[in-house]
């Protein structure tokens, strides 16, 4: 009767022993988890910082001189515009001003550029309602320079059309600020219009 006392009270302090290392082990995962979790938040956001710094370096060094720089030689490295590509800003502005182009390529650029997505940085001029829309005024100034030193420079503009939606943020922008554009291009009639678009904070 004795033994079977003693292996009775071995086996309730061998539970309990089972039940408080269980119960460490719980533990742990827990905190460990937490820890995980805190760090992935962590670096997530640190990430985000680093591409908002990487977006505002990139326009500060674009417009830095209140223009966007760029120099003639990189039309050598222009291909022709394929249906479904994104227009960057500087390929739009080769094809608008280049004047040794044909018409054969500046007609497959205005085709493959209709509706093509855009993102583009400009200069902010107006915004005022429309009849279908709110309508921002942009332009882009821009400076060509050439490898002996010389250089040209004029401005284009740019409108681009936005729905209620964009209203709280377009209200925040002031004359003269640089605003970060998305939407789709269009060269339909004499100017040059971004459908649909939207600012980074929607």
């Amino acid at each position: 009767m004795l033994g079977a006392m003693e292996k009775k009270s071995s086996g309730c302090v061998g539970g309990a022993v089972a039940l408080v290392i269980g119960v460490i082990v719980l533990v742990l995962v827990v905190v460990f988890g937490v820890v995980g979790l805190f760090w992935n938040v962590k670096r997530d956001a640190a990430y985000q910082e680093a591409e908002a710094v990487a977006t505002m370096s990139e326009m500060a060094a674009l417009h830095g001189h209140g223009h966007l720089e760029i120099e003639e030689d990189e039309w050598k490295d222009l291909k022709p515009l394929k249906a479904g590509e994104p227009v960057s800003i500087e390929r739009y502005l080769f094809s608008m001003i280049d004047q040794t182009a044909t018409e054969l390529a500046k007609e497959n650029f205005r085709t493959n550029a209709e509706g093509a997505p855009i993102q583009w940085a400009l200069k902010l001029r107006n915004v005022r309602e429309a009849a279908d829309g709110i309508v921002g005024e942009f332009e882009l100034p821009y400076m060509i320079t050439r490898s002996d030193g010389s250089g040209y420079g004029s401005t284009l503009n740019i409108t681009a059309t936005f729905d209620e939606g964009s209203r709280d943020a377009l209200l925040e922008l002031r004359r003269g600020d640089w605003v970060n554009v998305s939407g789709q291009l269009s060269l339909e009639g004499n100017g040059t219009s971004i459908l649909e678009a939207r600012l980074p904070a929607e």
